[in-house]
């Protein structure tokens, strides 16, 4: 999830879908005409996923509540929202009816202050080592090996933003936006740090209380 909806239309139909035809992706977000909205939420909830031919629905927060989707198993957060009731509706399209389910939020640099945010707000998470490319999970203190998708992937979408004026222009508008949003959380997340009279245990230590919901 992410609440960009150029990044979801960029990376669903020009930079992910070509590269594994086995996964079937769909876009979802509020500026999508009702009747293409309809057809995408139908069409990712009656696909037989597996796990060699899943399905991704890649949304912005319009999927966040009030949706039907009873079968999802993981929920990966691009973008960290700023409202932490967001974050709990987001981890809950994931384990519903009495099903297991896994929620994902990825975060880099100084965006690991939003650990503390969340814990004050008793929303604990916990740290997982980075998942390379042939699936295995490295150690948290293990160092890094680049990925030469990662670079793949990047070199992908600049070709695409640089073919196309009007994409570039809305590309440049939403890294502004983001920036901009990033600079407003983190003021007001260290106004609320530094009122809280608790300490909050470092990032690697703070575990999901959930036995349904692994919140990572």
């Amino acid at each position: 999830m992410t609440p960009s909806l150029l990044r979801v239309d960029l990376i669903s139909s020009q930079a992910l879908a070509p590269l594994n035809k086995d996964i079937e992706f769909f876009s979802l977000h509020g500026h999508l005409p009702p009747q293409k909205r309809s057809l995408a939420l139908s069409q990712f909830r009656n696909h037989p996923s597996t796990s060699s031919s899943p399905a991704i629905l890649l949304c912005t927060d319009v999927a966040a509540r009030g949706l039907d989707l009873p079968s999802v198993d993981i929920v990966i957060q691009f973008d960290a929202p700023v409202d932490p009731k967001q974050f709990s509706h987001r981890c809950g399209r994931t384990a519903r009816a009495g099903r297991d389910g896994r929620a994902w939020v990825l975060l880099c640099g100084r965006e690991t202050e939003y650990v503390d945010f969340l814990a004050i707000r008793k929303i604990p998470l916990r740290q997982r080592g980075y998942i390379d490319v042939s699936g295995a999970t490295t150690a948290q203190d293990e160092e890094r090996l680049a990925d030469p998708g990662v670079a793949d992937l990047e070199q992908r979408m600049r070709t695409v933003t640089l073919t196309d004026r009007d994409l570039y222009d809305r590309v440049s508008r939403s890294f502004v936006a983001e920036a901009k949003t990033w600079s407003s959380y983190f003021s007001r997340a260290r106004r609320r740090l530094s009122r809280s009279s608790k300490r909050t245990p470092s990032m690697r230590h703070l575990i999901s209380s959930d036995s349904r919901i692994s919140i990572l």
